[in-house]
């Protein structure tokens, strides 16, 4: 198990290996009709912040034939595997968007890629100071 996080840890992203179907049914009049397919393509795996976090990024087709951007958020938990934390779908419209944007600013990003974050030093503890006393206080 531990081979798939180094690997996707080494690589950065992965090729498309997984191919998903889902039946999904609905309920009319009390009972299930007929199931649809959905179909869910891996295009990508991208590795994450940690050494157990990973973005899956994949092309899914619901049953009305529609298709979007699929966007996971996994982190993988001993004993448990992969499991999505947070999901996104983008229709078609939202992706051409979101890939103007990043492209429009991939040089800025770049900028930022190998930078390391900024530690700000916090102050130790402070020498103690005699209490004054107060307006009013006897002593």
């Amino acid at each position: 198990m531990h081979d798939s996080i180094d690997h996707t840890r080494e690589s950065g992203i992965l090729e498309a290996v997984d191919i998903e179907s889902q039946w999904r049914g609905q309920w009319v009049d009390g009972t299930l009709s007929e199931a649809f397919m959905a179909h869910r393509t891996v295009l990508a795996t991208i590795a994450g912040s940690g050494p157990h976090q990973r973005l899956q990024v994949a092309l899914t087709q619901g049953g009305d034939g529609r298709l979007a951007i699929d966007l996971r958020d996994q982190h993988y938990a001993e004993g448990i595997g992969w499991f999505d934390q947070r999901t996104l779908a983008l229709d078609p419209r939202q992706f051409r968007q979101l890939k103007a944007v990043l492209g429009m600013n991939s040089s800025a990003l770049a900028a930022f890629e190998d930078e390391t974050p900024a530690t700000l030093p916090f102050p130790g503890p402070s020498t103690p100071q005699p209490a004054r006393p107060a307006v009013g206080d006897l002593g």
